[in-house]
């Protein structure tokens, strides 16, 4: 394999200034810093979800700028509480329409769901895991469907058994065509794309050809949309959209156009400001 990136560690926990939260952080900053790794901290917001429930969310930005470093970094995740990650930005949460923390970076991190108290008494047998886990590869190359950006390709798709050379199997026996595509309902197809350089990313320790990439194109008239947490494009017959491994998503030829965009900044907490007000309190 190759030598494996930089790590970071990103956190997600609840935006209620618990006490017992942004210790469990300084714990976890305090150990990523001795190993030479950054500690990126993010607040989810408590929002309503299904058959009225409350749900936590990870803001669309922050979503997306993670997904963006899995292809960059080796990283650790590190989630307090509940996460999900809404698949569509204009949707409303109570739709339903979200994807767990966990799922979303599956095959692409090291994941790891705790409560504030079981990360201060865990935290070093956890990156101790995680440095093992950065000398693995995940990934067996460009055929492999863990390259995909799986949010985008099968947003309502199982994850788990990608781990496994049957779950690989059984996947490609289902998605990818005699035309040498892939497709989750036949719509869509994603071809691997004419490579015009630029940068090359990695998943889980493999990396990949510099401007790896797919063409998506719909196959049959009408539009189709694709999202990726930040953005939603429409594709037709008649042009194509470039989806790269990192979610990013650019525009191919013909009648394709971004209909939706939200913030792209993402919107990183200083946790030791909020710890001292909430100690005020």
């Amino acid at each position: 394999m190759d030598d494996p990136p930089s790590a970071e560690v990103w956190a997600f926990y609840p935006s209620d200034r618990s006490l017992g939260a942004l210790d469990a952080l300084d714990v976890l900053s305090s150990s990523a810093a001795r190993r030479g790794w950054r500690l990126r901290a993010f607040e989810t917001e408590e929002c309503p979800g299904p058959a009225a429930t409350v749900t936590r969310l990870v803001r669309p930005v922050d979503a997306h700028a993670l997904y963006r470093a899995l292809h960059r970094l080796c990283v650790a995740v590190f989630q307090i509480g509940d996460a999900q990650v809404k698949l569509d930005p204009r949707r409303d949460t109570r739709r339903g329409e979200l994807l767990s923390l966990e799922s979303f970076v599956s095959h692409k991190a090291w994941f790891h769901r705790t409560s504030s108290a079981g990360l201060a008494r865990t935290c070093e047998g956890c990156m101790d895991r995680f440095d093992s886990w950065r000398a693995t590869v995940g990934c067996e190359g460009i055929a492999d469907p863990r390259c995909l950006p799986l949010h985008v390709f099968w947003p309502e798709g199982q994850r788990a058994g990608l781990s496994t050379a049957a779950g690989r199997s059984a996947f490609q026996d289902r998605h990818w065509q005699d035309g040498g595509y892939w497709s989750h309902d036949k719509r869509l197809h994603w071809r691997r794309g004419a490579y015009h350089g630029g940068e090359a990313v990695h998943v889980s320790g493999h990396r990949l050809p510099s401007g790896f990439h797919w063409d998506a194109k719909r196959q049959h008239r009408g539009q189709h949309e694709v999202c990726n947490s930040v953005e939603v494009w429409e594709v037709s017959a008649t042009g194509h959209l470039n989806i790269f491994p990192d979610a990013y998503l650019r525009y191919g030829s013909g009648r394709t156009r971004k209909v939706a965009q939200v913030r792209v900044e993402t919107q990183e907490r200083g946790r030791r400001r909020k710890k001292k007000k909430a100690r005020r309190t």
